[in-house]
């Protein structure tokens, strides 16, 4: 549990939630299905808690462990043929929901700068 964090399977539900909501209520209504999912937000908190310790455990065990460390390297080999992950190590996997929130943040204020100040959608 120090590695994969228990919060990852509901952070991963989470942002289905979101795309879901994204789908369905269209491009005119992100700021709506941010709030009304941000309660939800705050298991990030736990994840952010864990991450330095899980980053580094996995320093620790690639340095004492060379199989696990041949695993690792294996891993990253076999994302080669799947382009959209191409050359991520585990370390990069799991920075990916530390650096979702300041996304959602940019996002927001791109929608609030390209929107007009008498649109009834801001």
């Amino acid at each position: 549990n120090v590695i994969f964090s228990p919060m990852l399977d509901a952070i991963v539900k989470l942002h289905q939630a979101v795309l879901e909501d994204f789908r369905k209520n269209g491009d005119r209504k992100c700021g709506e299905v941010l709030l009304s999912k941000a309660p939800y937000f705050k298991m990030y908190t736990s994840y952010l808690n864990g991450y330095d310790a899980a980053i580094d455990l996995i320093t620790l065990h690639r340095k004492k462990n060379k199989k696990f460390e041949k695993f690792l390297v294996r891993q990253r080999r076999a994302d080669l043929k799947a382009p959209r992950w191409k050359h991520m190590d585990i370390a990069s996997y799991l920075i990916m929901p530390v650096q979702r929130i300041p996304r959602y943040e940019l996002l927001l204020k791109e929608i609030i700068k390209n929107t007009p100040e008498k649109d009834s959608a801001l």
